[in-house]
């Protein structure tokens, strides 16, 4: 049985979290239109990703007794979907472009884990390797 602190975490964690798991599959897009569809990069569109997650893991959440940060989402059974509030596009749009909140933060630490290990290319190359 997990602590009520590690309870309480978990759930802290949804929240934050909540908003990057709606938007990992993207934005909804029409079959026909859709170029990962037609170069096969994936077989299924966004939403259909997106209806199997949720799928997968609203019943597993909601059975550690978390609550779900969207107070519309729910199961349409007539349907045979989830309704659920809009991800904010606009926000992973931002992020995916370098600007989000810790863009600056991330590629700074890839500067300096590429500048750390700048060593291993020039011993391995055997000469002064680009930073």
């Amino acid at each position: 049985m997990a602590s009520r602190a590690a309870v309480a975490a978990i759930q802290d964690a949804l929240v934050r979290w909540w908003g990057p798991l709606m938007q990992m599959h993207g934005p909804r897009s029409p079959r026909d239109k859709d170029r990962d569809l037609h170069w096969r990069i994936k077989a299924k569109t966004s939403e259909e990703l997106r209806q199997e997650f949720l799928t997968i893991y609203v019943p597993r959440i909601r059975e550690l007794g978390l609550v779900i940060p969207d107070p519309n989402l729910a199961y349409d059974a007539a349907a045979g979907e989830w309704r659920y509030t809009e991800p904010d596009w606009d926000e992973l749009r931002t992020v995916v472009t370098n600007h989000g909140p810790m863009s600056e933060a991330r590629l700074e630490f890839r500067r300096l884990a590429r500048e750390e290990t700048r060593w291993v290319r020039e011993t391995i190359l055997g000469v002064r390797a680009a930073a």
